[in-house]
């Protein structure tokens, strides 16, 4: 364990990011350890963790100017003969605050990332730890095995890790990106899929196939990593205007990188035409095939800015230890492996007390990504003057050293300045509050003031007592006005109504009057129809008698037609006499 945590040793010259001295502590190699408490002691490697924190290009330049475009210079252009001029003229002294192992202030690119410690640890390995999960802004408490379930929060301004130290990349991207690719990177990418391997995924694992059972996150990143410049190179097409030009990575803001385009031979005055112009021109002259150029450059520019976004998951707190949030087990073919690099010491670690175990690209079981970086990159200690010269430049993210913050940008981070500006606001309201209370105490007029403060106090709400009495009144009458209009209305409309009901009850008795009179003279005309029945006569009903009275009338005229027939007989017969 004490080899794994170990550093390669390093002197430093200058100041350094450390917050506390170095110890003797050595291994049989000679190598000084930097990750150890102040009695000599190892961390625990599951209570160390890292990130990411960005690149910078090692040299005094100015960002901001830049070329006319055209193989002229303006009154603001920044050329690589004065920046290799003013490097000359820069302080010695200055210059040796960089670790022994600096290359010479050579405009390379550099890579820096950060250790801690969680002093709170309680031995609950990766179960004792809650992840942030930046893709849905949340806290992923999956892995919590443990009362405790700590936020792995690093990378927030406020976090209970303590500093143990900023490192430099002196090789820039390329080992370090290897390191982190094929160990933690592999699990943390494969997190989608479970990472549950098989034997054939081993045997082209063990072949560095990569080709089947991993995630494509894992094989973009493995794939892409060889497709940086290494160094400033130089290209074979010009500009528009005819200069020559050279590629290299180009740092830009919040720890991300691009392929920049450059002017000079040390890459350090950027050139009008990007990346992606110069490969439509490169198609366009060499293939007479420009829409395949497009294509290609568009193809780039999504591949950088996947890349990017990848690296969003070491910007964030990550543990030391690789690990998998998905619980899986060792294979008879991952323990023989992982047996053989136990025995070479490399950096695999043992099983995980709740199953959460990494066998990465490279099979090993949980490795200890720091120590690979330490002992597989070349790596150096970040002077103060290398977090001066990133933040500078604002390419790096936020991190605070020794109470100065460096860099911008992050998770949970803000505006450097709010801190200072905060703290004198509220130290000046202070001081304020305290003169003033001395000089009241001082004069004796506290008394004065309550009893004055009071009296204003007392006529401030006799004068609103006495408005909102008058305001009262006023209300009152208005209402008693309004309501007596009201009943006014009222009562001419019910006037109104009892005026028509009248004319009505009078057109209803008269009416009644002629219903009245028509009746009566209905029953006399009935009665002159009617005769009273005599004593002396048998009442005979007024039915019978009109059938009587009709019998009579048929008889009779039966009669005088048969003495009409007789004489028409006899008169007949006289004449035929």
């Amino acid at each position: 364990m004490d080899e794994e945590a170990s550093f390669l040793s390093s002197l430093i010259q200058g100041k350094s990011t450390f917050p506390r001295a170095l110890n003797d502590n050595e291994n049989n190699s000679g190598q000084s350890s930097f990750l150890v408490n102040a009695n000599g002691d190892a961390y625990d490697p599951y209570s160390l963790a890292w990130r990411y924190l960005g690149m910078y290009i090692d040299c005094d330049i100015d960002e901001h100017s830049q070329s006319d475009g055209n193989g002229g210079k303006d009154n603001n252009a920044y050329y690589s003969d004065d920046v290799f001029r003013e490097r000359q003229l820069q302080n010695n002294n200055q210059r040796r605050g960089l670790s022994s192992g600096d290359d010479s202030d050579s405009c390379s690119r550099k890579l820096l990332w950060a250790a801690y410690h969680d002093p709170q640890y309680k031995d609950g390995q990766i179960g004792e730890y809650q992840f942030y999960d930046w893709r849905n802004d949340e806290w992923d408490t999956s892995t919590c095995q443990t009362k405790r379930c700590a936020k792995m929060n690093c990378h927030a301004k406020r976090t209970h890790f303590q500093l143990v130290g900023v490192f430099k990349e002196t090789d820039g991207l390329v080992d370090w990106a290897e390191q982190l690719i094929k160990h933690e990177g592999y699990c943390v990418w494969n997190d989608a899929e479970a990472n549950v391997a098989t034997e054939a995924e081993d045997e082209q694992r063990n072949g560095h196939s990569g080709d089947e059972g991993d995630s494509e996150y894992f094989e973009f990143m493995y794939n892409r990593q060889n497709n940086w410049a290494q160094g400033c190179k130089a290209m074979y097409l010009t500009d528009s205007y005819g200069n020559a030009l050279w590629r290299d990575i180009r740092p830009l803001p919040e720890g991300n990188i691009t392929d920049g385009l450059y002017l000079d031979d040390k890459c350090t005055q950027k050139a009008s035409m990007t990346l992606g112009q110069y490969i439509v021109k490169f198609y366009s002259k060499y293939y007479y095939d420009q829409e395949m150029g497009e294509e290609v450059a568009a193809q780039w520019k999504e591949n950088v800015a996947q890349w990017n976004s990848l690296m969003q998951d070491f910007k964030i707190c990550q543990p030391c230890r690789a690990y998998s949030k998905t619980p899986n087990f060792d294979d008879n073919n991952r323990r023989e492996l992982r047996l053989l690099n136990e025995e070479n010491n490399d950096g695999g670690g043992d099983d995980e007390l709740w199953g959460y175990n990494c066998y990465d690209y490279a099979g090993y079981q949980n490795c200890n990504q720091c120590y690979k970086f330490e002992t597989k990159t070349d790596l150096e200690p970040a002077s103060t003057e290398d977090l001066e010269r990133a933040s500078a430049q604002g390419t790096v993210l936020a991190i605070k050293v020794d109470g100065k913050i460096y860099g911008k940008g992050g998770i949970d981070w803000y505006e450097n300045d709010n801190d200072p500006k905060t703290a004198i606001l509220i130290v000046v309201l202070l001081a304020i509050l305290g003169f003033i209370i001395l000089s009241i105490r001082k004069c004796k007029c506290i008394s004065k003031i309550v009893k004055r403060v009071r009296s204003r106090r007392f006529h401030r709400n006799l004068q609103k007592a006495l408005f909102e009495d008058e305001v009262d009144g006023d209300e009152e009458g208005k209402t008693e006005e309004r309501l007596k209009a009201e009943l006014e209305q009222k009562s001419e409309i019910i006037e109104q109504q009892h005026q028509e009901m009248e004319l009505m009850r009078l057109e209803m008795d008269q009416e009644h009057s002629i219903l009245a009179v028509e009746w009566q003279n209905s029953r006399n005309i009935r009665d002159q129809f009617i005769e009273e029945p005599t004593t002396d006569d048998e009442w005979i009903p007024m039915e019978d008698k009109f059938e009587d009275e009709h019998a009579d009338d048929e008889l009779a005229q039966t009669d005088s037609s048969s003495d009409s027939e007789e004489g028409t007989v006899g008169n007949s017969s006289v004449n035929q006499e």
